[in-house]
C-alpha cells in the first residue's frame, strides 16, 4: 500500500502484520498516484513496484529486498508527440511489457520487459486514449481498462482493435467517484467507489465473467 510517503507491505489476516516499511524523501505525499506491483518479478531477487506521479516527471521503482528507491524516466522513441514522456499511470502487459498514459490521455507501450538496472525506459507511441485516465489494468485477456474521471466511466480497449472511440467498450457510468478497478472470480469485473454504496460496502460489480462477457 502507498500511504502519504511511505511503502507498507503488511499481512493481513485476523490482525495487521507489518513486514516490510519504507520511506520516500523528497515527494509530498499528494505527488503520488499509485503503486503497481511487477507481477513478473514475485518471487525474485529482483521483486519490485513502480510508483507513479501526479506530475508524471518520471516513474519511481521500489525494490522490496534492498528497500531501495530508483528514478526511471520514459522516452518515446517517435518524433511524435515528444521524445520526454511524462508518465502519470501505467499497466504491466501480458508480454511482460509496460502501457504508459501521460497527463494528455497518449498512450505507450514498451519496446521490451525493462530490467531492475534500467534508469531510463524506451517506448513507442500508440495514440489516445478517450480522456485522461487513471486506474489502467489489463486482464488474463490482455484487454486494457481504465478510468475516465472527468465522465465517471470505466472503458475497455482490445488491443488487437484500433486505439479510437470504436475500438472501446463503455462498461459503466457513475455519479460517484470511482477510485478503482478489481477483477474478481472467474474474471468478473468490479469497481471499488469513493463513498458507500451499501453500509460496509464500497464495491459495484459491473461485469459477470470472461465466458459470456456480460456487462451489468
Amino acid at each position: 500500500m502507498l500511504c502519504a510517503k511511505e511503502c507498507i507491505v503488511a499481512l493481513y489476516r485476523t490482525h495487521i502484520f507489518q513486514i516490510l516499511r519504507s520511506t520516500l524523501t523528497g515527494y509530498n505525499g499528494k505527488d503520488l498516484t499509485s503503486i503497481k506491483i511487477n507481477p513478473y518479478t514475485v518471487g525474485t531477487a529482483d521483486h519490485m513496484a513502480y510508483i507513479t506521479l501526479r506530475a508524471g516527471l518520471h516513474l519511481i521503482a521500489f525494490f522490496f529486498h534492498s528497500r531501495q528507491f530508483r528514478k526511471v524516466a520514459v522516452s518515446s522513441g517517435d518524433d511524435w508527440p515528444e521524445d520526454q514522456v511524462y508518465p502519470t499511470d501505467i499497466a504491466f502487459t501480458l508480454d511482460k511489457r509496460l502501457y504508459i498514459a501521460d497527463k494528455d490521455g497518449n498512450l505507450y507501450v514498451t519496446a521490451s520487459m525493462n530490467t531492475a538496472n534500467d534508469t531510463e525506459i524506451k517506448s513507442n507511441y500508440l495514440g489516445t486514449l478517450l480522456d485522461q485516465p487513471r486506474g489502467l489494468i489489463t486482464d488474463e485477456k490482455g484487454y486494457l481498462y481504465y478510468i475516465i474521471p472527468r465522465f465517471g466511466a470505466v472503458v475497455r480497449w482490445n488491443p488487437t482493435r484500433t486505439l479510437n472511440a470504436e475500438g472501446h467498450d463503455v462498461l459503466k457510468f457513475h455519479t460517484d467517484s470511482i477510485i478503482q478497478i478489481l477483477f474478481g472470480v472467474r474474471g468478473s469485473v468490479w469497481i471499488a467507489m469513493e463513498k458507500m454504496l451499501t453500509m460496509r460496502d464500497h464495491c459495484l460489480r459491473i461485469m459477470y465473467h470472461f465466458s459470456n462477457n456480460a456487462i451489468l
